[in-house]
């Protein structure tokens, strides 16, 4: 009984039903699929198909749900963001070696008195990481207010 419950928490059946739970995993497997196909291509064809902002979003996201979230989700859940998050550290990885020269808020960046030792592309992102990690923190706290009131 115990493990059946364990293996039931690790899968979220006690929260969501069997349908949810099989449409997240589907859902997690197309994710992986995509993120491997992002990363096969980025190394074929020395390109990131994926907008800088967006891979900046998606790090603060999962980044978020993964690792600092204390709301109640089935590991699966917590495990697909975690895999999401190290993949996408890939996909900014390579954003940095094939496309820092390619962005246009780097122009913007060039204006500003940044000292020598920081390039304007190591700050961009980390402020768009930084960003988007206080407006998905911001968005789950209001989330999570509608939901309890």
């Amino acid at each position: 009984m115990l493990n059946n419950f364990r293996l039931r928490h690790f899968l979220g059946l006690t929260d969501y039903t069997r349908i949810e739970v099989i449409i997240l995993v589907i859902g997690f497997l197309c994710w992986v699929i995509l993120y491997a196909i992002v990363l096969r291509n980025i190394k074929k064809y020395r390109f990131v198909e994926i907008p800088f902002l967006v891979v900046c979003a998606n790090i603060a996201w999962e980044l978020y749900w993964g690792f600092l979230s204390n709301q109640a989700m089935s590991w699966i859940i917590v495990l697909g963001c975690k895999i999401w998050f190290f993949m996408d550290c890939l996909i900014l990885y390579y954003s940095c070696k094939y496309n820092k020269d390619n962005l246009p808020i780097l122009n913007i960046l060039k204006t500003i008195d940044i000292p020598k030792y920081f390039s304007a592309f190591y700050v961009s992102v980390i402020f768009w990481i930084v960003f988007w990690l206080c407006f998905t923190y911001f968005l789950a706290i209001k989330v999570t207010i509608t939901i309890w009131v």
